[in-house]
């Protein structure tokens, strides 16, 4: 027909095929348009109207929303976060839009002119909707990696107490079983023979070596050296040297009694350490309970609570009973204004 441009209408995506085929520059489906149009205003109460700019863009007026208000628009970042960009301001709804000024903050009653992809601005109006859900979500995850710190924490604190006794059991015992050892030798070679005396001497070195193998504490090494210079003589008979061997002996043998107290001291800190730590992890997963008991009343069940009560008024015929709440928050405020919205159309 020679026709410069040439719209045509159609039904289904069958008819829209063999119109492109057939030559038509556009093709439009009112009845579509219309419908997506009607479906965004159901779903999405903030969205005063939208213009599709093209087959991937379009161009939306929705209400600012709550967790806007205040705040500029350098500090929302919309382009970096959702992928939409505000290309004008109706300011408080009504008269001309105006071009938007990055740092002013955003009037609760202001209308924003969006461009974006249609998935863009179902994610931009869906954001903050679940937030208190996802508040909700972290607590819950919060009250369970406490717990679970708490046990593991238990376990690990108990878990080190084990090897502290056994060090003390192992080491120091090594060193006490040698001291009455060389006791032994000493005390029964007094009236013993010549070989005998001579075996004794021999086992009393073999347990002074021990000893000297196992020094784990200050001080054993002197008390050592004074029993090796002493103890040939007091095998042979000298008394004095008897009695020196037999005080340097007890002596190890203290530092080694000292040790083993000191290391169970040390060990019931630890038990009494992870005893309080414990009885802390506790008290904040308490705590953590208390304030996630408290949220989810605040923001799940005394909201849930109003709107079973409001739609049991509006079946019983009381349509002026609203959604109201003191200081709700900023999702919950919305949610209300919304459900008292369509009550007010009724």
């Amino acid at each position: 027909m020679g026709a410069p441009l040439v719209i045509a209408r159609a039904n289904d995506p069958v008819h829209r095929r063999i119109l492109q085929l057939v030559g038509a520059h556009d093709i439009i489906n009112p009845e579509e348009e219309f419908g997506k149009r009607f479906a965004n205003r159901i779903m999405y109460r903030t969205i005063i109207a939208d213009t599709n700019l093209g087959d991937d863009l379009q161009l939306t007026e929705i209400h600012t929303l709550p967790w806007m208000a205040g705040k500029t628009l350098i500090e929302l970042g919309l382009p970096k976060h959702f992928g939409v960009m505000v290309a004008g301001i109706r300011p408080n709804g009504k008269g001309n839009i105006i071009q938007p000024i990055p740092g002013q903050p955003l009037n609760p009653d202001d209308s924003l002119i969006i461009v974006s992809n249609e998935t863009a601005m179902s994610q931009l109006i869906q954001a903050k909707t679940m937030k208190i859900f996802h508040s909700i979500s972290m607590g819950a995850w919060l009250l369970i990696a406490l717990n679970l710190l708490m046990s593991f924490g238990a376990i690990g604190i108990f878990m080190r107490m084990a090897p502290a006794i056994e060090r003390i059991i192992e080491r120091n015992e090594r060193s006490l079983q040698s001291c009455e050892e060389m006791l032994t030798y000493l005390a029964y070679s007094t009236n013993s023979t010549t070989d005998d005396t001579s075996e004794r001497q021999t086992n009393f070195l073999n347990s002074l070596h021990r000893a000297r193998n196992n020094v784990t504490e200050a001080g054993e090494l002197q008390a050592i050296n004074d029993i090796e210079t002493h103890y040939i003589k007091a095998f042979r008979g000298d008394h004095e040297r008897r009695n020196a061997t037999i005080v340097a002996i007890q002596h190890l043998s203290q530092l080694n009694r000292q040790a083993m107290v000191e290391a169970d001291r040390k060990a019931r800190q630890l038990g009494n350490a992870g005893a309080w730590g414990i009885v802390f992890m506790a008290s904040m997963a308490f705590i953590a309970g208390l304030c996630f008991v408290r949220s989810l009343r605040r923001n799940v069940v005394e909201p849930l609570d109003e709107i079973q009560q409001v739609i049991e008024a509006a079946n019983h015929g009381d349509l002026m009973r609203r959604c109201s709440m003191p200081n709700p928050p900023q999702t919950i405020r919305h949610i209300f204004k919304g459900i008292n919205d369509i009550l007010d159309r009724k």
